[in-house]
């Protein structure tokens, strides 16, 4: 079943009109997408269809050809990704990226004090500086009892929740989340669900996500963006994707992602 959908809001983050050229090749090709607040918004389409570049150019990781990235009414075109950050945009990548040599508490610590600006030595013990902050975000996220274990013990659910404890020491208004399920059990895929459900609802978080798990997609997201070829084929309601025929001639012989 379908997440409701929260009440029309100013978009948080609009891109308009963005391409996206590497020599010949346009990955983007006027791309033109917006995301509300406390939405679920995911992006789905072939590989290649240009979805992980446009997150990269919403977190500035790339900086477009053409076009315009803004959050809220702030042009954030050539703004760095430190500084998006910053501004309350958060990058979740499909590989998690930890400290696999800390302790799981530790990578959150080391994330509070990045974002306070404490991190001359941020590679020393980090003590009890922010542990109690540190302990409520890994509560947040449904591991607070992991704490003490190493990052690279973790399986791929549990390093996924970590990850999202680290973002959410920035307090992010927008999360960008590269397959967030990807190689997860079922088990871990359900508990990660949730928790992305649970900061749009409880705290209005702003969710733009790719994915290939379709029933994941249509069973949670409020919006759906298609994209094929680098362009915005559909956007719409899981409703109005679903009986879009442009879709299934898409998806026609993509595999498990036919299932639309």
């Amino acid at each position: 079943m379908t997440a409701p959908s929260p009440s029309p809001s100013p978009a948080i983050v609009s891109v308009t009109s963005v391409s996206m050229h590497f020599g010949g090749f346009r990955a983007l090709d006027d791309v033109s997408i917006d995301l509300q607040r406390g939405e679920i918004h995911a992006i789905i389409g072939p590989n290649g269809a240009g979805k992980s570049t446009l997150l990269n150019v919403i977190s500035g990781l790339l900086r477009p050809t053409r076009g315009d990235v803004h959050y809220g009414d702030q042009r954030i075109t050539h703004v760095p990704p430190h500084r998006r950050a910053r501004l309350g945009i958060a990058r979740s990548f499909q590989i998690t990226s930890i400290f696999t040599g800390f302790t799981v508490h530790q990578n959150v610590q080391l994330a509070l004090l990045a974002q306070r600006g404490d991190c001359r030595h941020p590679f020393r013990l980090t003590g009890e500086r922010y542990r109690d902050e540190a302990h409520e975000l890994l509560a947040r996220v449904q591991i607070a009892g992991m704490g003490a274990r190493m990052g690279g013990e973790l399986a791929a659910g549990d390093r996924k929740r970590l990850e999202f404890a680290i973002a959410l020491a920035g307090d992010p208004q927008v999360l960008l989340l590269d397959e967030p399920t990807a190689g997860m059990s079922g088990a871990e895929r359900e508990i990660v669900v949730g928790i992305i459900r649970s900061l749009s609802a409880e705290r209005q978080i702003s969710v733009l996500f790719t994915e290939h798990d379709i029933d994941m997609v249509f069973d949670n997201a409020h919006r759906i963006t298609v994209m094929h070829q680098g362009r915005r084929l559909v956007q719409g309601t899981p409703a109005a994707v679903r009986s879009d025929p442009r879709v299934r001639d898409v998806y026609l012989g993509e595999g498990d992602d036919a299932h639309v």
